[in-house]
C-alpha cells in the first residue's frame, strides 16, 4: 500500500506502512526479502530517507507538526471509512 499524501502546503509525502496495514510494508520487505524490493520499491524508500531527514534537520517545529497532523487526519479518514 504504497501511496502519496497530499498535504496543505502542496508537500506530498509517502503513506507511512502500519502493522495493522493489509499489505507487507516496505520496511518488512526490506528486512525479511530484500532480494522481492522493486525499483519503484526502492525509490519509494529513498523518498523516506529523505523526508525523515527533512522532517528531523530542515523543518521548523511548526512545520513538522502541520505534516505529521495531515498525514493522520488522512490515515484516521482511511480507517474509518473502511
Amino acid at each position: 500500500m504504497t501511496e502519496r499524501i497530499a498535504v496543505p502546503d502542496g508537500g506530498i509525502w509517502v503513506r507511512p506502512s502500519l502493522e495493522r496495514d493489509d499489505e507487507v510494508g516496505l520496511g518488512w520487505k526490506l528486512r525479511h526479502a530484500p532480494d522481492s524490493l522493486s525499483r519503484a520499491d526502492q525509490i519509494t524508500l529513498a523518498e523516506i530517507v529523505d523526508a525523515y531527514g527533512y522532517l528531523l534537520v530542515q523543518s521548523t517545529t511548526e512545520q513538522r507538526n502541520r505534516v505529521c497532523a495531515a498525514i493522520r487526519r488522512h490515515i484516521h479518514r482511511e480507517q474509518t471509512n473502511d
